[in-house]
């Protein structure tokens, strides 16, 4: 989706337009660790440099049980398929209740 000038009939205001574009050039200035270019590649954040005036640090690690579960379908699907089919192949994660816990009504 474009989001430059209103087509006839569109529901987007002039707000929407600009929150929308304000919201895409925040996305496009984003590092791959998720944090703005402007602070992650200041140099003054470079802990080589003895004056850096901050510096990142790793936090104690985490797990995406979305990512795990994609990962584990995506493994599967190879093995069983073959590695060439997965060429285009999306898959999707769905949040399922435990059946255990179920409340029957």
């Amino acid at each position: 989706m474009w989001w430059g000038d209103a087509a006839p009939g569109s529901w987007l205001t002039d707000v929407d337009r600009l929150l929308l574009k304000a919201l895409d050039a925040y996305e496009d200035d984003l590092c791959r660790c998720g944090h703005p270019r402007a602070e992650a590649w200041y140099n003054e954040h470079d802990p080589a440099d003895p004056d850096h005036v901050a510096k990142y640090e790793a936090g104690a690690p985490f797990r995406c049980f979305a990512c795990t579960a994609l990962a584990s379908g995506e493994k599967e699907y190879a093995k069983a398929a073959g590695d060439e089919r997965m060429a285009g192949a999306y898959f999707v994660t769905e949040l399922v209740p435990n059946p255990r816990l179920a409340v029957v009504q």
